[in-house]
């Protein structure tokens, strides 16, 4: 495996146990497993192509400007439970790669094609008369995506696909997002792009930001998450009334972590 953040082994065991709980318990036989490997020395052929019993798997590039780095990119994967070889890789994959921010589950009962489309769709953001991939499947940003970022019309597009997104927070927490998918829909609309505004991409900016910032910080009274909150909230006021220096410098200058419970 690539040199790359794992978590315990216990962490991806009771992972995987929620995962095949919760996809059984939704009566499907398979869970759908998101992995971004840019900036590694895997690619998507390296990855699935020779796995046997197969594995369905498709480049998120597919059809964008970057289509040309598509084996090196985001993937989405079908893994089948009955299949032990699937569920053994689906365990390495969890334990080597979860704690990098670069896996995102979707238990959703679209077929491999049409959850594709709808992942192609969302993969991809307009702003103004610039296009970009959206990298909603790092998990640093995916849960600000919903509190701060996305209007409930662009929730939507994430949560009428998939009974749960799972993955794995920066303290290592098994986190499930659930859908608004339930067992009585039966028509997906078709998929929708993104088309963002600048005081979104502004805040995308601030999670960005924070991320950074967060990572040179340690606080023994504080987890990782908790210190990304903080961070969070200093970019947002930042942003707010026009700090465009270094957010470490706002930060210092405002003394926002002076407390230690406000971390």
């Amino acid at each position: 495996m690539d040199n790359l953040q794992s978590v315990p082994a216990s962490v991806a065991e009771q992972w995987l146990e929620q995962a095949e709980f919760l996809s059984l318990n939704a009566s499907l036989d398979y869970i759908d497993l998101i992995i971004n490997l840019a900036g590694t020395d895997r690619t998507g052929r390296d990855m699935f192509c020779h796995m046997t019993p197969e594995i369905r798997y498709a480049s998120l590039f597919e059809k964008m400007p970057e289509e040309g780095l598509k084996d090196e990119g985001a993937f989405v994967a079908r893994f089948c439970w009955s299949e032990w070889q699937h569920k053994m890789f689906l365990a390495d994959l969890m334990r080597y790669w979860g704690g990098g921010s670069r896996l995102m589950l979707a238990i959703d009962p679209l077929a491999f094609d049409e959850m594709k489309n709808q992942l192609l769709a969302i993969s991809q953001f307009e702003w103004g008369n610039q296009t970009g991939v959206f990298r909603f499947y790092d998990s640093r940003i995916f849960p600000e995506l919903f509190s701060h970022v996305l209007s409930e019309e662009q929730q939507a597009l994430f949560t009428r696909i998939a009974y749960y997104w799972g993955w794995l927070d920066r303290d290592g927490c098994h986190i499930w997002k659930p859908g608004s998918l339930g067992p009585d829909s039966t028509v997906i609309p078709e998929p929708e792009k993104l088309i963002l505004t600048d005081r979104q991409i502004e805040i995308i900016g601030c999670i960005s930001d924070a991320e950074v910032l967060a990572r040179s910080l340690s606080r023994e009274d504080s987890s990782r998450e908790a210190i990304f909150r903080n961070c969070f909230e200093a970019a947002l006021a930042a942003s707010q009334e026009g700090f465009w220096g270094e957010l470490g410098e706002y930060v210092q200058q405002y003394k926002w972590f002076s407390d230690p419970q406000s971390a």
